[in-house]
């Protein structure tokens, strides 16, 4: 079996380049973009194993780009994680993101988290 398969979607050319070549050092096979069009358009022809949204990106957010892939047959088992620079503290906030069809919400200066995530997921899915 190969690399599992990360979606990495971001507008900040800084923070997709940090994040994808931590994820890559992991062994994840990184598709890394940078808005919700591009993501639409890759994402099944790249047919990844879990995505990473950032949610604070022009035109559409995170949470709407999560409900679009959620309501796509081929992507509605793929667990799906809003990246956000807001506090955690933000119930509202965290609520409607899974509402929407994340699984969690992470903060983006939280890379431990979203790694122990990763573990669970994938060793769920053995």
């Amino acid at each position: 079996m190969g690399a599992k398969k990360i979606l990495f979607v971001d507008d900040e050319a800084g923070i997709r380049a940090v994040i994808g070549r931590r994820l890559m050092a992991w062994n994840f096979d990184v598709l890394v973009v940078e808005n919700a069009n591009e993501a639409l358009a890759k994402v099944e022809g790249f047919a990844p194993d879990f995505i990473a949204l950032d949610h604070e990106m022009p035109g559409m957010k995170g949470m709407e780009l999560c409900s679009l892939m959620k309501a796509n047959s081929s992507l509605v088992d793929v667990p799906i994680v809003i990246f956000t620079c807001r506090s955690k503290l933000d119930y509202e906030f965290e609520r409607d993101c899974i509402d929407a069809g994340a699984m969690a919400v992470v903060n983006k200066s939280d890379f431990g988290e979203l790694l122990l995530i990763l573990k669970k997921v994938f060793a769920q899915k053995k």
